[in-house]
């Protein structure tokens, strides 16, 4: 009876004891989430953010950052006050930043001694930076670039090794070094790239990287105007077409990694997913003699940092009128813990610099020591459908001084009337596009 007593007493006291020390049941609440689909979270994230977090249920604003215009990101921010919002480029992360339209985290990273010093010190400055001087989001991935070389085509033709922070002149010298003899089964070039991504072979495999490298702008956003018709676009492009035309380089419309990984290519670009595939080849080709490769970082502009050289993933902001910041807190938080990057790391580069995987023995390291850009990268602001319609105007002007013999200043010429007309249709369709959806808007 003293122990039915007892444990009656402490459950009368439970309710009080609570109170007492602050102890509450969570309060439910529903967050508006901006993310790609319903459908799309549970296959990345499935239960476990509802499994850790029951009290928060997530309401998914449909955004799909692949095909849908950053404008209907910023009327859904505007109009329908998300809590969270998964943004997909930096230039829309700075627009949001510079609307007010997106709160600062450095209250409630200071507030929960939240270790953000994990993570690589140049990508947290590039959030600062972008977010004008706070940081208004956090991002899990990074994704970037290096130069893969294979030593012992180096070692056989005595040419020395790449090195990090090359310039693309270097880079260029380096790879017209290699001979340019023999059948197509027999020749080594000395570099070979693909325009899969871009589909545009020759400018998105050569110049366009070149021009990246150089920090050139395609449009002038003061006077949208385009910009081709200069004298620095016009030495990126002699330069690229003399490298093309030198038969040192091989650019492919698809891309063909085994040409590197079987020794006809001494030099490639690719993201870490290309030292997965070497370190795959390798397992699949026992009885190949072992491809002997490395990679550096890659070539840059000699005048300030490499823009192009790598490009933060998805970052997850809180909305500055959400009324439920704690709680989207616990969300951007959960997309950023160690727990997750840990589980990411192993196919690609995390942002908590320490979780980072080495490939086969080859640290990653070189390619974490990326320095922010801190200045505005031009490329990142311009709409997606414009950028490959631009790529592909400036692929067709390529292949005619390659193919037809059209002399350069006439390509560019055209290239530059083609694209200016491009750019006026797409500021076109934009402003109908806005029209619509404040028209559409309650």
């Amino acid at each position: 009876m003293r122990k039915r007593n007892l444990a009656m007493s402490v459950l009368l006291l439970l309710p009080l004891l609570q109170a007492c020390s602050g102890l509450k049941k969570e309060e439910p609440v529903t967050l508006k989430f901006v993310f790609q689909s319903e459908d799309a979270f549970q296959r990345s994230y499935g239960t476990e953010f509802a499994d850790e977090h029951p009290n928060i249920k997530l309401e998914i604003i449909p955004y799909d950052l692949f095909t849908d215009p950053p404008e209907k990101l910023t009327d859904i921010v505007r109009n329908q006050k998300p809590d969270v919002i998964s943004i997909d480029s930096l230039a829309t992360y700075r627009k949001l930043s510079s609307e007010d339209k997106l709160m600062s985290l450095d209250t409630l990273i200071a507030k929960d001694a939240y270790d953000i010093d994990a993570f690589i010190p140049s990508v947290i400055d590039e959030l600062r930076s972008a977010g004008g001087g706070s940081i208004n989001g956090l991002t899990p991935y990074l994704s970037t670039q290096a130069l893969y070389y294979n030593k012992k085509l180096f070692d056989r033709y005595g040419i020395p090794y790449p090195k990090d922070n090359m310039t693309m002149e270097q880079f260029l010298q380096l790879a017209e070094r290699f001979p340019m003899d023999g059948t197509d089964e027999e020749r080594v070039y000395g570099y070979y790239n693909s325009g899969y991504v871009v589909f545009t072979p020759y400018f998105g495999g050569l110049i366009e990287p070149l021009a990246k490298a150089a920090n050139l702008s395609i449009i002038d956003p003061a006077t949208d105007q385009v910009l081709i018709n200069s004298d620095d676009w016009m030495e990126v492009f002699e330069r690229g077409i003399r490298s093309l035309r030198s038969q040192a380089f091989r650019i492919d419309e698809y891309a063909d990694d085994d040409i590197f990984a079987e020794g006809h290519a001494a030099m490639q670009l690719g993201d870490l997913s290309l030292a997965d595939y070497f370190i795959q080849y390798q397992n699949e080709h026992p009885n190949e003699p072992d491809l002997d490769w490395d990679f550096v970082t890659v070539p840059h502009n000699p005048n300030g940092p490499n823009s192009s050289a790598w490009t933060l993933g998805t970052i997850f902001s809180i909305g500055a009128d959400s009324s439920n910041q704690e709680a989207a807190w616990e969300l951007v938080k959960y997309f950023n813990s160690e727990k997750s990057q840990q589980y990411a790391a192993t196919g690609s580069l995390v942002t908590r610099q320490a979780l980072n995987v080495d490939r086969d023995g080859r640290s990653v390291e070189p390619l974490l020591n990326v320095q922010s850009t801190q200045v505005y990268n031009p490329w990142e602001a311009l709409p997606i459908p414009y950028l490959m319609k631009f790529r592909q105007l400036a692929n067709a002007a390529v292949l005619k001084v390659l193919d037809d013999n059209v002399p350069l200043k006439d390509a560019l010429a055209t290239l530059q009337n083609e694209a200016q007309a491009e750019w006026m249709k797409s500021k076109l369709d934009a402003n109908k596009a806005a029209s619509n959806e404040q028209g559409a808007a309650p």
